[in-house]
């Protein structure tokens, strides 16, 4: 093998290295985020996210969403106004836009607040594939007075539950 291959060789192996620890810092990161924001629901305390002495110049992030949630601010905010929109919903009145057009991501959690024979969870239904929740929300095409949405973290799901009022379920809830 030629000194070229072998360089070669030898980076290839470096590379994929390399993926397999940052797939690993990132689960762990993940996991992480999940065990801060499971404590923070205790409110027996305040996570200090800031080093002491450094000045926090943006603004302030809502105080519903949970400091630490690792979202951008316009992913905190839209969840929190699909939590509204679903408030509206329950109440009867008009919802008009969900918000969850803000998010660019794509769906990895589905809630279903309200199915099609009208029934309301609290807490919701909670599906990881759309091919599940279907049934529950959408028949020959048609959505009725169901009350669902999709969403692209357990993150999005918290800060829209607590939006709404509504209570986690128990796979939001263990992780």
């Amino acid at each position: 093998m030629s000194s070229s291959n072998t360089s070669t060789a030898v980076l290839v192996s470096l590379v994929e290295q390399l993926q397999v620890e940052l797939a690993e810092c990132k689960k762990e990161v993940r996991l992480l985020k999940a065990r801060v924001l499971a404590l923070e629901e205790d409110r027996d305390f305040e996570v200090i996210s800031e080093a002491a002495g450094t000045s926090n110049s943006g603004p302030p992030r809502s105080s519903t969403a949970g400091s630490d949630s690792g979202l951008p601010d316009f992913r905190v905010k839209a969840a929190e106004e699909i939590g509204q929109w679903i408030r509206r919903g329950l109440r009867g009145e008009h919802r008009g836009l969900s918000g969850r057009e803000k998010i660019p991501q794509g769906n990895q959690y589905y809630l279903i607040i309200r199915d099609l024979s009208g029934k309301v969870h609290n807490p919701p239904l909670l599906f990881r594939a759309w091919s599940e929740a279907k049934p529950h929300c959408q028949a020959r095409g048609q959505c009725g007075d169901s009350i669902f949405v999709g969403l692209p973290s357990q993150a999005e799901v918290r800060i829209t539950l607590r939006s709404a009022q509504l209570q986690f379920p128990a796979a939001i809830e263990r992780q």
